[in-house]
């Protein structure tokens, strides 16, 4: 069951604001009970809840908030709070809602991470990802007529960011002990694949991000120098032969050259991110202990800053941004307490999401960032002396004090 809840929450994560109308080409807001995203969330909850209650009989009795659940979901209440002092009551009540659907979420996964099912659910999320994410990989290049390239769900930014997350999914189960070598093999195809998307999009937050995941990936996996320096090798090797030798890798080649070498090096374009960040700093000053409220950028500006700090300074002010923070902070902490046992694909993909909400989305466009966050850790809270599984985890450097845990996530 907690692979179903992985699967749920995965494809939660990937459809974004997706509805059915858009199959009509129409972008219209739809009813909460015709929100794909309520649906997921409903069946994650009652799948979560069927677990509990008939296979943990009287698990609310020792139900436990743990540090990281508690943090963002008092992060996520203080957001909702801010809706009583917004300068525009319609755009915070729309806003209100996509918070509630986070701290729903957060909830949700408050209530797994006390059983064991935690792992399943991780390893669920990352599995659902990897095969949506090929799927649209795919689907994108068969589609493709030439230029920048995206996929329902978002546009080019949003597309970039999640081929980023297909690729260290891929590794994520590369990387399992029980991975097999045509797993591997695979694994590594895909990894090339979805990079080579990430330039085929022109986003350069995608290639920012997964410049960063890969780079994080590759520091923290406590693999041989040898073994780091044939996969990349590897992977080098094949992603050059397919940017010079397919007609995809010559368009991506094209974008980068355009987007990238011409635009923002030589023209200095940087699709007016520098613009809404000044403006955010400035509205920030305006409001700085408190903040302006819900949707406060938006009710004075015509967009929001694509910037997940910026946006929590400007409508949640000091306090706000304190609350993140510290988010990250408790996170960071339990991380290295528990760096033994917490896939280092895992840490990749919170860091491309967080460095992926720097340069474009919104809060509710930034989950990625509290649902990992949330996703790494059950397995610290429930599993505090889980062993060693793979060559991808991060190890601890002094023995366990007893050996009744079980396995930890790939």
């Amino acid at each position: 069951m907690g692979y179903l809840i992985g699967a749920f929450l995965a494809v939660y994560f990937l459809i974004g604001r997706w509805n059915f109308l858009r199959l009509q080409d129409t972008v219209e807001t739809v009813s909460a009970g015709a929100d794909p995203r309520v649906w997921l969330i409903g069946m994650a909850g009652a799948a979560a809840l069927f677990v509990s209650c008939f296979h943990y009989r009287g698990w609310w009795r020792s139900f436990r908030l743990q540090r990281i659940d508690a943090v963002i979901l008092l992060f996520l209440s203080y957001t909702l709070l801010t809706i009583f002092w917004a300068p525009d009551a319609q755009l915070a009540f729309d806003k209100a809602y996509e918070i509630s659907l986070l701290l729903a979420v957060a909830l949700l996964l408050s209530i797994v991470r006390q059983r064991d099912a935690a792992t399943n659910v991780a390893h669920g999320f990352f599995f659902t990802l990897l095969a949506v994410g090929a799927a649209m990989a795919f689907v994108s290049i068969y589609k493709s007529t030439g230029g920048r390239i995206a996929a329902p769900g978002g546009g080019p930014n949003t597309f970039g960011r999640n081929m980023g997350l297909t690729a260290l999914a891929a590794i994520y189960f590369a990387s399992r002990a029980r991975a097999t070598v045509t797993t591997k093999v695979v694994a590594a195809g895909m990894v090339v694949v979805a990079l080579l998307l990430v330039l085929m999009c022109g986003s350069r937050g995608g290639l920012l991000s997964a410049s960063m995941g890969s780079m994080t990936i590759i520091i923290l996996s406590r693999t041989s120098l040898m073994r780091k320096a044939v996969f990349v090798g590897v992977i080098a090797l094949l992603g050059t032969a397919a940017l010079f030798f397919t007609p995809a890798g010559r368009n991506a080649i094209e974008v980068f050259e355009h987007r990238i070498v011409e635009q923002t090096f030589g023209n200095r374009y940087l699709s007016a991110r520098d613009d809404l960040w000044s403006h955010a700093l400035e509205l920030g000053q305006l409001q700085p202990i408190t903040g302006l409220g819900l949707n406060g950028y938006r009710a004075n500006s015509w967009t929001y800053p694509h910037n997940l700090f910026l946006e929590v300074w400007v409508e949640g002010g000091a306090v706000g941004l304190t609350l993140l923070l510290l988010a990250g902070a408790v996170f960071l902490h339990g991380a290295w307490r528990s760096r033994h046992q917490i896939s280092s694909a895992a840490v990749a993909a919170l860091v491309l999401a967080t460095v992926a909400a720097q340069t474009s989305g919104d809060l509710f466009d930034s989950r990625g960032v509290f649902l990992l966050m949330a996703l790494i850790s059950p397995v610290a809270a429930v599993q505090p002396n889980a062993v060693r599984w793979s060559n991808n985890t991060i190890r601890a450097r002094k023995p366990l004090p007893s050996g009744d845990a079980k396995p930890a996530m790939a």
